[in-house]
């Protein structure tokens, strides 16, 4: 299961979480870290292994930087220790933390991550480590209207500041060759060949599933589009999707077992390549709140919404609480163009109010209860706001 949650949490080469705002979960491309204090630098050198240890008060940001001598892939290593809440590491190819290149998830559930990526030479880049937003208010209580809520009594609680440790093992290695794709077919984890393209021209490429799959697409120019097709090319599954800054300069497709077209068309004329990503993604769900896929408290669900399914027809889940918890659920998605719609049920099988949230394409939502739930069996469905859109989705409920 840990390699599916790493496709979501670090799916893309390039990628972004949002800070929770459940009504506005817009993709942020800089950010202030103004008076964000900036760790030494890990210098890193072909075949070598730097190690470098550090320490933060526990809900503190900063910035690492990572010096990379030469071309190269780069893997680093970061162990953590008394991390008590989530943490998002972004990576940027500049101080000013415009360009954005990663973005990875750090559960605290977890003490070891591992980020790989393909790095130019003669460069540095910054990893700015930030607490992952955490949404709290009444309005979206997922708890019942006759739980107690005791937020007045958090809020007056003093903080207790405690330390984290971490150590960041850094290994530079030679870079693999690209290997680029001749036809007009994609397959996974390949570079199309180069094509020039024009306003008043197209290219279709050809995609076969065997199975759920996740296809994840990446351009060199950011003026390419993308559109998904059935297998006769008349029939639209997707918008039109650019792939530009807007989305992460990424896009994912959801596809079920079958035959597809991806067609390239251009605001400008240019030559490009298409990286495609492809992952088989398990479908483990309920169709039904009657049949509602059980889930356990710190199990990560991932799911598929395709590329063919209708527009809010649900994927269920079902979690039992066993006594009066309060409870933190967190909702990650990748998607094409659209947003996914998580809803939370009470044991009666009735809509919690206000319980509807909405999470776009590279996006992470916090739902946070306020006060207790009641111990009893919880449902959530996750729909598509409209058919043309497709993706994958994480969900995981751990106690707060």
């Amino acid at each position: 299961m840990k390699k599916y949650i790493s496709l979501l949490i670090a799916f893309a080469m390039i990628a972004s979480f949002v800070n929770v705002i459940p009504d506005k979960p817009n993709i942020a491309h800089a950010v202030n870290v103004k008076d964000v204090p900036v760790f030494d630098t890990i210098s890193t050198f072909y075949n070598e292994t730097v190690t470098i240890s550090y320490q933060a008060s526990s809900d503190a940001s900063f910035v690492i930087p990572v010096s990379i001598a030469a071309l190269g892939d780069l893997s680093l290593d970061i162990d953590l220790t008394n991390f008590t809440e989530d943490y998002l590491v972004r990576i940027y190819s500049d101080d000013s933390y415009i360009g954005l290149i990663q973005t990875t998830l750090l559960p605290s559930s977890e003490t070891s991550h591992k980020i790989d990526m393909t790095m130019g030479g003669n460069t540095t880049i910054y990893m700015y480590f930030s607490p992952a937003g955490i949404y709290d208010d009444s309005a979206n209580d997922t708890a019942s209207s006759d739980a107690s809520s005791d937020a007045s009594s958090d809020a007056s609680a003093d903080p207790v500041e405690s330390m984290m440790d971490f150590n960041i093992k850094a290994t530079l290695n030679p870079a693999t060759a690209q290997e680029i794709n001749e036809s007009k077919t994609l397959t996974n984890k390949t570079w199309t060949k180069k094509r020039v393209i024009t306003t008043s021209s197209s290219v279709y490429y050809k995609v076969n599933v065997s199975t759920y799959t996740a296809l994840q697409l990446t351009s060199n120019n950011t003026n390419i589009n993308v559109c998904l097709y059935n297998s006769t090319k008349k029939s639209k599954l997707s918008a039109v999707v650019p792939l530009k800054s807007a989305n992460n300069f990424h896009t994912t497709f959801a596809l079920k077992k079958g035959t597809y077209y991806i067609k390239v068309t251009s605001d400008y004329s240019a030559s490009y390549q298409l990286y495609s990503k492809m992952v088989k993604v398990p479908t483990k769900y309920g169709t039904t709140l009657k049949n509602a896929k059980s889930m356990e408290l710190n199990q990560t669900v991932v799911g598929l919404l395709d590329a063919n399914k209708k527009a809010k027809v649900g994927e269920f889940y079902k979690l039992k609480l066993t006594s009066d918890t309060k409870l933190q659920l967190a909702f990650y998605v990748e998607c094409t163009s659209g947003s996914f719609m998580l809803e939370v049920y009470d044991s009666s099988k009735k809509e919690l109010s206000t319980s509807n949230f909405k999470c776009t394409n590279s996006s992470l939502l916090y739902i946070n209860s306020t006060s207790e739930m009641p111990a009893g069996t919880y449902y959530f469905k996750v729909t598509k706001t409209k058919k043309a859109t497709s993706g994958c989705y994480a969900l995981i409920a751990k106690k707060r």
